[in-house]
């Protein structure tokens, strides 16, 4: 469906990355687990085929910050004018 009405970015960060995002928080329900990192471990290698079906894939590096990630997702998006307009 998604594929169908619009376009998935899947934001591809390593684990290490996605730990050091995550390690202090706690909205993340599916981390409440003795071993959570080995818990996010899992969930990455469980899920990455399903994320690489993404009709748009960003390279997010460790020191990325939300304005930099949301500046390279627009820039990527761009590429896809049948997706996003252009002003």
């Amino acid at each position: 469906m998604i594929a169908r009405d619009a376009i998935a970015v899947w934001l591809d960060a390593d684990l290490t990355t996605l730990w050091e995002r995550v390690r202090h928080k706690d909205t993340r329900p599916l981390l409440r687990t003795p071993d959570p990192k080995g818990t996010l471990s899992r969930l990455l290698d469980q899920r990455r085929d399903l994320y690489a079906l993404a009709g748009l894939r960003l390279p997010v590096g460790a020191h990325a910050s939300i304005d930099d990630t949301t500046q390279d997702a627009l820039r990527l998006l761009a590429t896809r004018p049948d997706f996003l307009e252009t002003l």
